[in-house]
């Protein structure tokens, strides 16, 4: 009797092993239901152990029914696991290799749980052993393969506005579904999006009456930030630490670049002659920002801040400008163009040194910008995202690292103005001209997504989630 409690605590091992292996099998996106397709849940797996468990206590005194209980409790055990293994199969998120591993596994279990429930005499005490470890190794053979297979789907945020045939309303999508945003009948834009624990972060600005204000919405709830009264933008938004900062400017009676902690205006040294700050990222507890500064020649110079110390970055000697911001491994990313002296020309900066961006051969068009509106830093490549002309329309395209993608859009012009980058996938998002307007897009690779809008609008900026 003790050497068949020995198999029966065996098989109690290994059972519960797969139980929690089944159990630590999870999808992002998917939930493994609480009810197994078939006769046997999770919860009836636990009764079935517990079963057995009690079963060995038992057996102290063992007489014919408790090792026939012992039994019935093995089988219904072994159809619950198999059926819990047939549902992480059916996910359908599970690749091939990871179905043919669980596969295999389901069967070995099942062989392994056979033996171990046939294992009733003196004798075979080394065949339940030799089983047990085949059922724990085809357990973590099948865990181990199935789980790095399984993906979520991302949701896809957008911000922008749209026209309702009257004024501007600011909004933002997820998919292809769009919030309004409260601002007022006098027209409101939304630039910027962030989201941070499931809550939704737009920033851009209402017109009050008599001036844009800048402003930020937590979901639908707007907060206006204060300026000087004249007006001012929220160019941009990110939530760092359950902070929301905001960038943007104002005007006294120039541009004035600042950034807001909260509603808490941070205001940089500057000029007389203006400057504004476009994108914002915070990295350890430290504001980084981007934008422009008006230089002593009397030219827009590119530059970012760090806190409120300025970076001037290296270009030309004319106007230039630093449209986004990026941080990864520590090192300040920026994106944006300058006038080379021929024609606007598309651009980022790592730290301060500057690469070009290719456009097509031959293609100048002095009289046309041509920009990189937009950045993200993905596997140590800078990607981003803009528009160029051929001279008839602009196109809009993307750059990973200085290799120019094309992406598809009307012969009437469309522009890419954000760019995101989420399990190698890359994300734009902009707007194209379609049916007598603008209308708002994305792109997810090289395939474009209408947002629905009234007359019109753009969408200034993705992220993934």
């Amino acid at each position: 009797m003790k050497k068949l409690l020995f198999y029966l605590l065996l098989f109690i091992v290994s059972v519960s092993f797969m139980f929690q292996s089944c159990r630590n099998i999870k999808n992002p996106t998917l939930v493994m239901p609480t009810q197994t397709p078939g006769p046997f849940s999770a919860q009836e797996t636990q009764t079935a152990i517990a079963q057995i468990t009690q079963t060995a206590i038992a057996l102290q005194t063992a007489g014919p029914s408790a090792q026939a209980t012992a039994t019935a409790a093995a089988q219904e055990t072994q159809t619950a696991i198999a059926q819990i293994t047939q549902t992480a199969i059916a996910l359908q998120t599970a690749g091939p290799s990871a179905q043919a591993t669980a596969t295999a596994a389901a069967q070995q279990t099942q062989t392994a749980i056979a033996k171990i429930t046939q294992t009733t005499t003196p004798g075979s005490a080394q065949t339940a052993t030799v089983t047990g470890s085949v059922t724990q190794t085809a357990v973590v053979s099948a865990t181990a393969t199935a789980t790095p297979v399984y993906t979520s789907t991302p949701a896809i945020y957008t911000v922008g506005f749209y026209s309702n045939g009257s004024y501007e309303v600011p909004c933002y999508w997820v998919g292809t579904a769009r919030t309004d945003l409260p601002g007022n009948t006098n027209g409101a834009r939304a630039f910027s999006i962030a989201v941070s624990g499931g809550t939704v972060y737009t920033s851009g600005y209402y017109n009050n009456g008599s001036y844009e204000v800048p402003c930020y919405w937590t979901g639908t709830t707007k907060t206006d930030l204060p300026d000087s009264g004249i007006g001012g933008d929220a160019t941009s938004i990110t939530v760092a630490g359950g902070i929301v900062y905001t960038a943007g400017w104002y005007y006294n009676p120039y541009y004035l670049p600042c950034y807001w902690t909260g509603t808490v205006r941070t205001d940089f040294p500057s000029n007389t002659t203006g400057a504004q700050a476009f994108s914002i990222a915070v990295s350890g507890g430290t504001v980084y920002t981007s934008g422009w500064y008006n230089n002593y020649l009397g030219y827009n110079a590119p530059c970012y801040w760090t806190g409120t110390v300025m970076t001037a970055l290296p270009y030309y000697i004319l106007d230039g400008y630093a449209n986004s911001i990026a941080l990864s491994g520590g090192v300040v990313y920026t994106a944006g163009y300058y006038d080379n002296g021929s024609f606007m020309a598309p651009c980022y900066w790592t730290g301060t040194t500057k690469t070009d961006l290719p456009l097509p051969a031959g293609n100048t068009n002095g009289a046309s910008t041509q920009a990189a509106n937009s950045i993200a830093v993905s596997g140590g490549i800078a990607y981003t995202a803009g528009e160029y002309s051929d001279g008839s329309y602009y196109i809009p395209c993307y750059w990973t690292g200085t290799t120019r993608t094309d992406l598809p859009g009307s012969t009437n012009g469309a522009y890419a103005n954000s760019i995101a980058v989420s399990g190698g996938t890359v994300y734009t998002a902009g707007y194209d001209y379609s049916g007598g307007s603008y209308v708002p897009c994305y792109w997810t690779g090289t395939t474009e997504t209408y947002l629905p809008c009234g007359n019109g609008g753009a969408a200034y900026q993705i992220t993934i989630q």
